[in-house]
């Protein structure tokens, strides 16, 4: 096993001379090998070895008995052993998680903070193919159906293509003492219920070890996905922008992409803004593909997480859900004001003489004949109306917004200049025609800044 792991490590380019290799372990058959056959190789290849336990506070003693002989056994190899803390039932019920994604989004974060280098972890082949049932059951595409891969960033899995009975004859064979965790064995959890129930019964029926031909089904599949992948980074780049923690799609890109691509663009796209495809199934993919198809402006779909996805004049936005919070301060005139909402801050004076209009920078003039009326600074409300500068009569600030296609997301985003009920000013876009200065009275002039 030793030579067929050393070559997979050197075929894939996992370590390359000068790496520092952290070895999650846990004390288990795959973590303890994985150690023993990388600290056997390290000089081969000349590379620093470290090791990092964690300890998820699940079972009392016997996680205790764990980290103990992690400590040990690292002690008697001359290995440096890091041992952080993660209560991960704690983790699970402030975030709404399982068990076993609080324990991965734990570890993990103690990989990213803690861990300079690579992180060597001791996925095995039988990992693989319940990953790749537990996907299949769940919805998955063809994504979830590559498995587990050998390399992504800082991780290596140098044991993916060896199966747990190898790694355990390993460990017969070499001495090597290891624990094995009690809740391996309970099938309340979702992997175990397939590692001792699912895949043992697929054996039993096609009168073979489906491990090995799950694994070998992945890694085709994988090599397809990944000829899917590159073309779907064109499309990405091609149809979606993503700006301000939003994502824009072009609809237009429904008649474009072949579905393989396009639900893939899609992922992408929510996963820019969700930060995760945690809880992402198909069904969603499918309804995001209907709000494209039928490009009508305003429908929506709810994703979880407080995700949404709307129709805006022809482009899905999707974004997280927007809390309206309503503000209004009164500007002094003259006086400053700091909008904290908006982090802006506003100064008036009052002036004899005003500069050409332009909506679009940060110094403003409105006609002082209103002073006595008041000028409010506000996000809009329902019912708003303006009186466009260059436009002819009054219409309602909602109607506005569609003419202009101005997306729903941005309308109350934008800050609101309001005198006498009507709009004097919509941030960066409008005045209103009532409220331009004439040559023959005073002027306020207003700064807004950002802070």
């Amino acid at each position: 096993m030793k030579n067929i792991v050393k070559a997979y490590i050197n075929d894939n380019g996992m370590i390359v001379p000068g790496d520092t290799i952290w070895v999650a372990l846990s004390g288990g058959a795959d973590s303890c090998s994985l150690l023993h056959l990388l600290n056997d190789i390290k000089t081969d290849i000349n590379f620093i070895l470290k090791a990092v336990h964690i300890n998820h506070q699940l079972r009392g003693a016997e996680s205790e008995s764990d980290e103990k002989f992690c400590r040990v056994l690292c002690a008697e190899n001359g290995i440096e052993l890091s041992v952080y803390y993660a209560d991960v039932k704690q983790i699970a019920s402030d975030k709404g998680m399982t068990i076993e994604q609080a324990g991965r989004s734990a570890r993990y974060e103690i990989f990213e903070a803690n861990c300079p280098g690579k992180v060597a972890l001791g996925h095995n082949m039988n990992d693989n193919a319940e990953t790749l049932v537990m996907n299949l059951l769940r919805g998955t595409g063809t994504t979830g159906m590559c498995g587990i891969s050998h390399m992504i960033g800082k991780y290596i899995r140098p044991l993916i293509k060896i199966s747990r009975a190898s790694i355990e004859n390993y460990c017969a064979d070499n001495d090597i003492k290891y624990i094995t965790d009690s809740s391996n064995e309970d099938t309340v959890y979702f992997r175990n219920a397939v590692r001792h129930k699912i895949l043992p019964l697929m054996s039993e029926i096609t009168g073979k070890d489906v491990v090995p031909v799950l694994d070998r089904a992945s890694e085709s599949i994988r090599i397809d996905s990944n000829f899917i992948d590159k073309a779907t980074d064109e499309a990405y780049t091609q149809f979606v922008t993503a700006i301000d923690g939003k994502t824009t799609i072009d609809n237009s890109c429904i008649r474009t992409l072949h579905n393989a691509v396009l639900t893939r663009v899609l992922r992408r796209a929510i996963e820019s803004v969700k930060g995760n495809l945690t809880d992402i199934e198909s069904r969603h993919i499918v309804l995001i593909v209907a709000l494209l198809t039928n490009n009508k402006t305003g429908d929506a779909v709810n994703l979880p997480d407080g995700v949404n996805a709307l129709v805006q004049f022809g482009k899905t936005i999707i974004h997280k859900e927007i809390f309206k919070n309503d503000y209004e301060y009164i500007l002094p005139i003259p006086g400053k004001i700091f909008i904290k909402e908006k982090n802006l801050e506003i100064t008036t004076e009052i002036c004899d003489n005003f500069e050409k209009a332009n909506p679009y920078g940060n110094v403003h003039y409105f006609s002082g004949k209103f002073c006595k009326d008041g000028f409010f600074a506000r996000n809009r409300r329902n019912g708003d109306i303006i009186k466009p500068w260059k436009g002819n009569g009054t219409t309602k600030l909602k109607k506005y917004f569609i003419d202009r296609k101005v997306e729903r997301y941005t309308r109350d985003s934008l800050l609101l200049i309001i005198c006498n009920d009507s709009v004097v000013y919509i941030e960066g876009m409008e005045y209103g025609k009532d409220f331009i200065p004439s040559n023959d009275e005073d002027t306020i002039r207003v700064v807004i800044e950002r802070r």
